[in-house]
C-alpha cells in the first residue's frame, strides 16, 4: 500500500479532520498549503504474462502484469495433485542486475520462489525455488504461455508532494489490464473492466480517462486538506498521506472466459484504510458479465454455498472466528440451514468470485462476514470438488476431469 509517514515539516503545514479535531478559534489564521510543481500522471502500457515451471514434484503456475512500480497477479502451485493458491508481492529492485524480483509465497509455506523479471522480451524467466528450512535454492526455468487474449495494461501513478521533503501528501495509483482494441467484442468488455474498477454499475455511467481521473483525485484531494486546514488549523495534522490505490489481474483468459481479481485500498484519514476485493467474469463471444447462475446449476447454488462455509470451518482463521464466538462469522456460517433464496442474497451471487484454471475462488470482503481485523476471506474450491454442480453445457465444464 501507498502509504507514507509525513515529514515535521508536512504536518507543521497541514491540517485535517478526523477524531479528537479541535474547533477553530479566532486566534487561528487561515493556512496556505505549499503548491509543489504540477507532476504529470505517467501512463504507460505494459505486459500480461502467464508464466509455467516445475521444481521437484510442484508446478507452479502464474499469472503476472508487470507495472512501473512492481508486479501484481496471481499464484497456484500444484502438489501430489491438489492445487492451491499463493500469495505475490514484489522485493525491491536488485541493485546487481536492475531487473525487478517477484516474491510468490504459497499458502502453506512451503517455501518461496524468487522470479527474476527480464529487461529485454524472451520466451523464459530464470526463477530459484527455496523450500522451507533449506538453504539451497534451486534454479528453475518459467516458460511463457500464449495468451487466448491479448491484452495491455493502463497504469496511472500521480502523487501531490510536500516540496521540502518531497514525501507525498496525496497519492493516486492504478493499474488494470484491459484487451487489446482488436480483440472480439473488446469495447464492451474493457468498459465492464473500467466500470469495476471505478465502481459503479450504472449501465449508462460516463466513465473519464485513467489520466483524468488521478488528476481530478489529487486536485479534489488537495483542495479538501486547504479547506481543512483554513477552518481547522495546523494543530491536528495527519501522520499519513491520502491514498488511492487500485489494480487488477487476470485469473483466466481462455478463448470463452475472461475473469479478473479487483484490488483497492483508500485512506482518508482514520484508524485505517478500506481495502476492498472486487471479482469480474466475463464471457468473451458475448461481452457479458457472468454470475454463479450462468456457470452453476441453478438448482445447486446452495450446495456451492454450503461448500465454501465447510472449507471456511476447517481453515485456523474460521475455526479461530467460530471459538471466539464472532457474531457476524457464526452467522455466516449457520445459512447453511437457511433457503436457498435467502443464502443466495446473503451471499451476493452476482460477482463475490473469480475463476482460475483449477477452481472458482469465492471471497467476503471486510466487514462482510467478520470484523474488520479478520480480514477478506477468498476459498479456493477446486472444479473437480464440485462437478457434480457445475453445468454440464457451461462453460466450466471443459475444467472437469
Amino acid at each position: 500500500m501507498h502509504t507514507r509517514l509525513l515529514p515535521l515539516s508536512l504536518v507543521v503545514a497541514l491540517a485535517i479532520t478526523g477524531a479528537g479535531c479541535r474547533q477553530k478559534t479566532a486566534e487561528q489564521q487561515p493556512v496556505t498549503l505549499p503548491t509543489p510543481p504540477p507532476i504529470a500522471s505517467d501512463i504507460v502500457e505494459t505486459g500480461v504474462m502467464r508464466l509455467t515451471g516445475s521444481a521437484g514434484e510442484i508446478a507452479f503456475d502464474l499469472e503476472l502484469m508487470r507495472i512501473p512500480w512492481g508486479v501484481s497477479g496471481t499464484f497456484t502451485y500444484t502438489k501430489n495433485s491438489v492445487t492451491k493458491t499463493g500469495t505475490v508481492f514484489n522485493s525491491e529492485d536488485s541493485a546487481a542486475t536492475s531487473n525487478l524480483l517477484l516474491v510468490a509465497h504459497d499458502d502453506e509455506e512451503l517455501g518461496y520462489l524468487l522470479v527474476i523479471w527480464p529487461t529485454t522480451q524472451t520466451n523464459t524467466l530464470n526463477a530459484t525455488w527455496t523450500a522451507k528450512g533449506s538453504a539451497n535454492p534451486v534454479n528453475v526455468v518459467l516458460a511463457t504461455q500464449p495468451a487466448a487474449h491479448a491484452m495491455r495494461v493502463a497504469v496511472a501513478e500521480l502523487a501531490h508532494k510536500d516540496p521540502t521533503s518531497n514525501n507525498d501528501i496525496c497519492s493516486f495509483t492504478s493499474a488494470y489490464p484491459l484487451l487489446e482494441d482488436t480483440e472480439p467484442n473488446a469495447r464492451a468488455i474493457n468498459l465492464l473492466i473500467e466500470k469495476t474498477v471505478v465502481g459503479t454499475l450504472s449501465e449508462d455511467a460516463a466513465i473519464a480517462p485513467l489520466e483524468q481521473r488521478a488528476s481530478e483525485y489529487v486536485a479534489n484531494c488537495v483542495g479538501e486538506i486547504q479547506s481543512l486546514l483554513n477552518e481547522f488549523g495546523s494543530e491536528n495534522a495527519p501522520t499519513l498521506a491520502y491514498v488511492s490505490d487500485s489494480s487488477a489481474s487476470v485469473t483466466l483468459n481462455d478463448e470463452e472466459l475472461i475473469s479478473l481479481r479487483f484490488d483497492g485500498y483508500d485512506y482518508t484519514g482514520g484508524a485505517h484504510g478500506n481495502p476492498s476485493l472486487q471479482g469480474l467474469t466475463i464471457q468473451t463471444t458475448t461481452g457479458k458479465a457472468l454470475s454463479l447462475k450462468d456457470l452453476f446449476k441453478g438448482d445447486r447454488l446452495q450446495a456451492l454455498i454450503t461448500k465454501e462455509r465447510q472449507i471456511l470451518l476447517g481453515v485456523e482463521q474460521g475455526e479461530y472466528l467460530y471459538e471466539e464466538t464472532s457474531a457476524e462469522f457464526q452467522s455466516f456460517v449457520s445459512q447453511a440451514a437457511l433457503p436457498e433464496a435467502a443464502q443466495l442474497a446473503q451471499f451476493g451471487d452476482e460477482s463475490n468470485f473469480y475463476l482460475t484454471e483449477n477452481g472458482i475462488v469465492l471471497y467476503h470482503t471486510a466487514y462482510e462476514i467478520a470484523p474488520y481485523a479478520a480480514g477478506q476471506f477468498e476459498t479456493m474450491i477446486p472444479y473437480n470438488e464440485i462437478k457434480e454442480l457445475i453445468r454440464e453445457d457451461g462453460l466450466l465444464s471443459k475444467y472437469v476431469k
